[in-house]
């Protein structure tokens, strides 16, 4: 992920179950994780978003959407989550997701600051084209060979 040129972008929380002290943790640790990369990269950060209790139902998930809107809107040119597990808590909708909005070369970018996906770039797209091939044998779309 190579530096940038102070780059507009929104960030993306997630924290679902658990005790009010796991969630803050969890927060914290989402916070500093984006953070970190926002400062080595010159991202500028235009808003946060989070949700809270929204694992299982995505339905629930206003703020993603509020980040999504930003995003087309012209808010902002990249979202960045400390982890791609973040955008959803199912597998299937989470890459239906990401296909739909960041593996266009013109269309707003998603950085993923775990698995170091940045999808500006050639690796980055190509990474997430993978995760939809692994989901598809995870959910048994996928054919193995017969």
């Amino acid at each position: 992920m190579a530096a940038e040129c102070t780059t507009a972008t929104v960030w993306y929380l997630r924290v679902a179950s658990g005790s009010q002290r796991k969630r803050e943790s969890s927060l914290r640790i989402q916070r500093q994780a984006i953070l970190h990369y926002a400062r080595i990269h010159g991202a500028e950060i235009r808003r946060i978003y989070c949700d809270c209790d929204s694992a299982c139902d995505h339905s629930m998930q206003d703020e993603l959407r509020d980040a999504l809107q930003a995003l087309r809107g012209g808010l902002a040119k990249l979202l960045i989550v400390e982890s791609l597990e973040r955008l959803s808590g199912g597998i299937d909708r989470r890459l239906q997701l990401v296909l739909q909005t960041f593996t266009m070369d013109a269309g707003p970018a998603l950085v993923c600051v775990r698995e170091r996906i940045d999808s500006r770039s050639p690796g980055g797209r190509i990474a997430l084209q993978r995760f939809d091939v692994m989901a598809s044998w995870e959910t048994g779309s996928g054919n193995a060979g017969g």
